[in-house]
């Protein structure tokens, strides 16, 4: 993890993101100057935070603060 790379910007206040993705991504190790909120809602994903990780299930909110490391690992395209 020597090349954390800094994802996305904000030219607002907050902007709201709608994803579903029905196929499988690779997401590497990344982070934002930006504060995160993530409301899952269905999938089999695990997301690492600073090097803990959680098995998401239906409904989870997931913070993440401006600057922490993160990634989502999608496990499979089940729902």
């Amino acid at each position: 993890m020597n090349n954390i790379e800094k994802l996305g910007y904000l030219e607002d206040d907050f902007k709201i993101f709608h994803i579903a993705d029905r196929q499988r991504k690779d997401f590497a190790f990344h982070y934002h100057d930006f504060n995160k909120i993530i409301i899952f809602l269905k999938g089999n994903v695990n997301y690492s935070i600073e090097g803990k990780t959680y098995q998401l299930k239906p409904y989870d909110i997931v913070l993440v603060n401006a600057g922490e490391i993160h990634k989502p690992t999608v496990l499979d395209t089940s729902e």
